[in-house]
């Protein structure tokens, strides 16, 4: 078999060709080296702040259910079964899990840093370009190297006009309509519209994907329900709903 490594673009999950099915546990190992941390980061994963080091991503047990299309039975046994081999290492706390991908160097050496005659540490050309998209998914001005606690985005001094700023960074410039009804649709939580213009910045049409999003969420308070689905995209949350999550996240953790 052979030891070789080779690049896969990361949006190959989200590419419009592939009929959205499950996972296979091989994709599912894929999609996880794929989306560790090139260099050390901090990503908000729900209402917390998490600090990543190089190999490592954050998510919940119930994200990767949606994502990979499983149960969140099948998912704990898949990464305790990965844990077991020493392929991963886990550190679950706040209700995500911080996973460690082991010999992640040996996996992404495209990503490993060479150096000039000089001695001076380059990127490759296929690192840079991850970096930039790592910029770009980061948006960095959403998190300020300060964590956005609760509903509110109470370390950022104005959260309305970070959201706008956000925005037409990444949705451009005439996004000013779009984002307004964004934020009416995340009832004005500004944080978590924030949330969602970073999972648009990691689209291949982030303007799109919004306005579907924004669609689904129409559907939803047409229907008077939580989450229905249009064009295989999620619905935005009542704040209700947000709120009794978050609670349920932290009874749990009091009961650990």
């Amino acid at each position: 078999m052979s030891s070789g490594v080779f690049a896969v673009a990361s949006n190959i999950f989200d590419h419009d060709f592939f009929a959205p099915d499950p996972f296979t546990e091989r994709e599912a190992w894929i999609w996880l080296i794929g989306e560790a941390a090139w260099k050390g980061r901090r990503v908000r994963v729900g209402y917390y702040m998490v600090s990543l080091s190089r190999g490592q991503c954050a998510f919940s047990i119930r994200f990767l259910a949606d994502k990979w299309g499983w149960s969140k039975s099948r998912v704990g046994r898949f990464l305790d079964r990965l844990k077991t081999e020493t392929m991963i290492g886990t550190d679950a706390g706040q209700g995500v899990s911080v996973i460690t991908i082991c010999k992640y160097n040996e996996y992404q050496k495209v990503s490993l840093p060479i150096e000039t005659h000089s001695g001076t540490p380059i990127g490759t050309d296929a690192g840079q370009m991850r970096d930039k998209e790592e910029n770009r998914g980061n948006i960095k001005s959403i998190t300020k190297e300060e964590p956005l606690r609760g509903p509110v985005a109470g370390s950022i001094k104005n959260p309305e006009a970070e959201v706008y700023r956000v925005g037409k960074e990444v949705l451009g410039k005439s996004a000013g309509g779009v984002l307004t009804n964004l934020r009416k649709a995340c009832d004005y939580d500004d944080a978590h519209a924030l949330e969602w213009l970073r999972q648009a910045a990691e689209k291949q049409n982030p303007m799109e994907w919004v306005k579907a999003v924004l669609k689904a969420s129409k559907d939803r308070e047409y229907r008077g329900v939580d989450g229905v689905p249009h064009l295989d995209v999620p619905a935005i949350e009542s704040k209700e709903v947000r709120a009794w999550k978050a609670e349920e996240a932290r009874i749990y953790r009091g009961i650990q």
